[in-house]
C-alpha cells in the first residue's frame, strides 16, 4: 500500500512539474522581444455613445486609446478596427509603455504593459478588460476599470443637460459633482490600498495606479505645490497625469497673464517659455518637456515672428534632435517662408511637393473645380467625407476635378486623419500651409469650415459657398455644368 502511494505521488509531481514546463513554454510563445503586441477582440461603441437632441455621438471620433513611452512626451493614437471582427496591432518598443483607453464616454483606465507582452483586450458590458498571455502571474490589470464600472459618478455636461429638463449644471451642482468626483478618487485610492495589502496587486502595478490616482487627485484638489523631488522625477514624465500636472504648476506658480483669443482666454505663452526656461526647480528632461509642451503652443497661437524667434531658443536650449524634428516636423517649420505669403495659397501634399491653388486651377482649365475645404479636428466636415467621395465616383469622366484642402496647423494631424478617411493619396488632397495668411481666404472670409467651392471652365470662381456633397443641390448645379459643354 505504501509503495502504491510513493508511485501516486510521483506520478502527480512529474505531471505538475509536466503542466509547469509546458504553461512556461505556452508563455514564452507569446512573449516577443522588442515588441509589444496588443489584441483588441470585437466590440461595439453601443455605451460609448451620447445621445442628444442633436444626435448622437461616438467617442470612436475621438480616437480613445492612445500610448506613451519613456521616449516620447506625446499621446501615440492607436485605432483599431474591431467593431466586426479582431484586430492586431504591433508596437516596436525597447521600453514599457502606459496605454489610456476611454470607454463609456466618460471613464478610462490605464494600463503599464513591458516590453515582449502581448495583450488581449476583450469588451464585457463594452468596456475593456485585458489578459497577458505571455504571464502565468494573476492577472491585476481589471482593478480600474472594475472599480469605475461599479461607481457611477460620472455624468457629463451634455448628459445632465438631457436628462435635466435641458438646463446646465448651476453653480452649486457644479461645486457637488466636483466634491464626488474628489472623494471617488479617494476611495479609489483606498480600494487600491485594500487589494495590495490582500496581495491581489502587483507592486509594479500598485505604484503605476497609485502614482497616476495621487496627480489627478492634486489636479481636481488645484493643489500645485511640489518639492524638488516631484519636479525632477524623470521616471514619471511618461505618466499622463503628471505631465498635467506639470503644466498646471508652471501656470499657477509663474506669473502668467492672458488675453482674450475670440471666446477663450488667451495665456502669455511667451513669458510662460521665458519663465520655464530661466527655472531651476526642473531637471533637464522635465524641463525639456515643459518647453517642448510650450514651444508648441507658441507655434499654434502666434505669428511668424514670434514662431521663429522661440523655436530658435528651443534649439539652442533643449539639445534634444528628436523633439526638435517631431517640432519640424509637425508643423512644417522648413516651410516657414511660404507659411507668410499673401499672394497665393500654398499648397503641399503627403510627399511635402508643393503647388498653388492658382496652379492646379490653370491646369485643369477646361473642367469644373469643386473644391471642398475641411481639418482634422471639424468633426461636421468628416462626417460628410463619405459624401464627397461617393460625389467623386458618381461624376468620374465628367470633366470635373475635385481638390480636398485642409487648414490643419499640424502636418501629423493632417496626415493621420486624410488616412482615416482614405484621400490621404488621392491625387487632389493638399493641405494649406499659409491658411489664414493668403489674401484669398481674407477675400472669401473663410473662418468656419465645411466650405465649398465651384470654379468653372475658364478658371473663375462662381460659387463661394456651393451646396455639401450629401445635397441634391450640388447634383443639380454639376449636371447643369455638364449639360452647357
Amino acid at each position: 500500500m505504501r509503495n502504491i502511494t510513493v508511485i501516486l505521488l510521483i506520478c502527480i509531481l512529474f505531471l505538475s512539474c509536466k503542466e509547469e514546463v509546458v504553461q512556461k513554454k505556452k508563455t514564452e510563445e507569446y512573449k516577443k522581444p522588442n515588441e509589444i503586441v496588443m489584441i483588441f477582440n470585437k466590440r461595439s461603441y453601443a455605451k460609448d455613445t451620447l445621445h442628444s437632441d442633436n444626435g448622437s455621438y461616438t467617442i470612436k471620433k475621438d480616437r480613445p486609446i492612445f500610448y506613451t513611452n519613456e521616449k516620447t512626451y506625446e499621446n501615440i493614437f492607436l485605432e483599431p478596427t474591431n467593431i466586426s471582427k479582431t484586430d492586431t496591432i504591433i508596437i516596436k518598443s525597447d521600453t514599457p509603455i502606459i496605454v489610456n483607453h476611454r470607454y463609456h464616454f466618460y471613464y478610462d483606465s490605464s494600463y503599464k504593459f513591458n516590453v515582449g507582452d502581448t495583450i488581449v483586450f476583450d469588451y464585457p458590458n463594452d468596456a475593456p478588460h485585458v489578459s497577458i498571455l505571455n504571464s502565468t502571474k494573476k492577472n491585476d490589470y481589471n482593478v480600474e476599470v472594475d472599480y469605475n464600472l461599479s461607481h457611477a459618478v460620472y455624468k457629463g455636461a451634455v448628459e445632465f443637460y438631457n436628462e435635466n429638463n435641458k438646463r446646465f449644471r448651476t453653480k452649486k451642482e457644479k461645486t457637488v459633482y466636483r466634491d464626488i468626483l474628489k472623494e471617488n478618487i479617494i476611495e479609489k485610492g483606498e480600494t487600491l490600498d485594500s487589494l495590495y495589502d490582500l496581495r491581489k496587486l502587483s507592486n509594479d502595478y500598485y505604484s503605476f495606479l497609485k502614482t497616476t490616482i495621487h496627480y489627478k487627485n492634486k489636479i481636481i484638489h488645484s493643489n500645485y505645490n511640489a518639492d524638488e523631488t516631484e519636479l525632477q522625477n524623470d521616471s514619471l514624465l511618461f505618466i499622463q497625469s503628471y505631465r498635467h500636472f506639470l503644466n498646471s504648476f508652471t501656470f499657477k506658480n509663474f506669473d502668467i497673464s492672458y488675453s482674450k483669443k475670440g471666446y477663450q482666454n488667451l495665456p502669455d505663452y511667451l513669458t510662460l517659455y521665458d519663465s520655464i526656461e530661466k527655472s531651476t526647480l526642473f531637471s533637464t528632461k522635465v524641463k525639456n518637456y515643459l518647453l517642448y509642451n510650450t514651444t508648441r503652443s507658441i507655434i499654434k497661437n502666434y505669428d511668424q515672428s514670434k514662431i521663429t524667434k522661440y523655436f530658435d531658443k528651443f534649439k539652442k536650449k533643449v539639445k534634444d534632435t528628436m523633439l526638435v524634428n517631431r517640432i519640424l516636423e509637425d508643423f512644417l517649420l522648413d516651410f516657414s517662408s511660404l507659411k507668410t505669403e499673401t499672394a497665393d495659397v500654398n499648397l503641399i501634399n503627403i510627399s511635402k511637393e508643393r503647388k498653388t491653388l492658382n496652379e492646379i486651377i490653370q491646369e485643369h482649365k477646361g473642367k469644373i473645380i469643386y473644391i471642398d475645404f475641411w481639418a482634422s479636428w471639424c468633426v461636421p466636415c468628416r462626417e460628410v467625407m463619405p459624401d464627397s467621395k461617393k460625389l467623386i465616383q458618381e461624376y468620374e469622366n465628367k470633366n470635373i476635378e475635385f481638390l480636398f484642402v485642409s487648414i490643419d496647423t499640424n502636418f501629423k494631424s493632417w496626415k493621420k486623419a486624410a488616412e482615416d478617411e482614405n484621400i490621404l493619396y488621392y491625387r487632389h488632397s493638399q493641405l494649406a500651409i499659409n491658411y489664414p495668411k493668403a489674401t484669398f481666404f481674407k477675400d472669401l472670409q473663410l473662418k468656419s469650415i465645411p466650405r465649398y467651392l465651384i470654379f468653372d471652365t475658364d478658371g473663375q470662381l462662381i460659387h463661394k459657398n456651393a451646396p455639401s456633397p450629401k445635397s441634391s443641390e450640388i447634383r443639380d448645379l454639376l449636371n447643369s455644368y455638364i449639360a452647357r459643354k
